[in-house]
């Protein structure tokens, strides 16, 4: 199968779940022999996603010229057009995967090539969850998402079938609302996958990573990683260990962000300014180090998410994790999964002093649901019979 992929970022644009995704599924279904053709904007630095020497005549990255880098803007939909135009004279695909809503200009020029999208979420979820903000400034940006859903709406009537990235998407796509736009035959669920090869235990790791903190074995080391925007909690992660008895203890948080200087002043009020570290962005391959160098991994977000990639990856090298309940109602019962409410400052403090003490017990259950070779065959299969039907209703 040959497969067109617009992602308008990838993670040489930043490290999020979105970008990881777009770039995991698109090596996944290049390793299992398909030919993957990926459409992205350029890159602020010259950054370029590293394609391994095993997959290059398999898969092939396009950064569309003159496009604002990571952002949806008028030159992006003219030179998708372009580009699909340009590819397709030569070797047309026999299906096109829409990251979000990256290839929604192709629709006008890919007539009978099926299109899937990978939903990462929806305009309607980013308004209820900017609704439930206590800050003012989200609530008053909501407004903006109303036109960005309209648009959505259109979307989801011409497009060929849709891959909802974890529950909650699929929940709001099949809501009461969204329901009347979304053809509810030609969409299924498949959660996010990791690498659980390279996110597993590894004493090694541990050991030099510590070193670089200069942390000692036995002190307690609680992480954060994730990007450092105020919806995700990570203020909320600094408030509750700064009521932490234990003065030997470390926060350490992997990722940067709008919300860092705000952050590491939280860090000074709280007086935990000399055991609170932030190490900034890293490349996604090094996170498996800082994982592993902890003992408890904790995500108090504030946002009703799926089976976030760091928290499975976080279950994969075997740590405890403290998460909020709109992520940990994800997951089965774990005796690693401590779910809290994220508000309240003494429970995720409680929670994390308890899971100190608790196994890390999550790993198999990653490996079993959670891994990218299974996500990938899930993908494959949904993408063969969209085509099938869509080469079906043509015939």
């Amino acid at each position: 199968m040959r497969l067109y992929v617009f992602s308008r970022v990838l993670p040489c644009h930043g490290v999020g779940g979105m970008e990881l995704i777009a770039w995991m599924t698109s090596i996944g279904l290049a390793r299992r022999g398909h030919e993957v053709a990926v459409f992205t904007t350029e890159t602020a630095d010259g950054q370029r996603c590293n394609v391994p020497e095993s997959l290059q005549q398999r898969l092939g990255v396009h950064y569309l010229p003159s496009s604002r880098p990571g952002r949806y803007s008028r030159h992006w939909w003219v030179a998708t057009q372009d580009a699909f135009r340009r590819e397709a004279s030569k070797c047309p695909p026999d299906a096109v995967l829409s990251v979000s809503v990256g290839a929604r200009a192709v629709l006008d020029v890919c007539s009978r090539i099926p299109v899937v999208m990978q939903a990462h979420g929806t305009s309607l979820g980013e308004i209820r969850t900017k609704l439930r903000s206590r800050n003012n400034l989200a609530r008053l940006t909501a407004g903006r998402n109303l036109l960005s859903l309209a648009r959505d709406l259109v979307f989801y009537s011409k497009i060929s079938g849709i891959v909802a990235v974890g529950h909650n998407v699929a929940a709001d796509l099949t809501g009461t609302f969204l329901r009347r736009f979304v053809n509810l035959d030609q969409l299924i669920t498949i959660s996010n996958g990791i690498d659980t090869e390279q996110f597993a235990p590894c004493e090694a790791q541990r050991r030099a990573t510590r070193s670089e903190l200069s942390l000692s074995e036995s002190a307690p080391m609680f992480l954060c990683a994730s990007r450092l925007h105020r919806e995700k909690g990570i203020h909320l992660a600094i408030d509750a260990f700064a009521d932490l008895d234990q003065l030997d203890s470390s926060l350490v948080i992997v990722g940067d962000g709008p919300q860092r200087s705000d952050l590491e002043r939280l860090a000074r009020a709280r007086d935990v300014e000399q055991r609170v570290h932030f190490v900034g962005a890293v490349a996604h391959e090094q996170v498996a180090r800082w994982l592993n160098a902890a003992d408890v991994f904790v995500f108090t977000t504030l946002r009703d998410e799926g089976a976030p990639l760091n928290v499975l990856e976080a279950l994969s090298v075997g740590l405890p994790v403290v998460v909020s309940e709109s992520v940990g109602r994800r997951f089965p019962p774990l005796r690693s999964v401590f779910l809290v409410n994220p508000d309240n400052r003494q429970a995720v403090s409680g929670c994390m002093q308890l899971a100190l003490r608790a196994p890390g017990d999550g790993r198999d259950f990653v490996v079993r649901e959670h891994s990218l070779d299974r996500m990938c065959v899930l993908y494959e299969s949904f993408i063969y019979r969209i085509v099938g039907m869509v080469e079906s209703e043509s015939g």
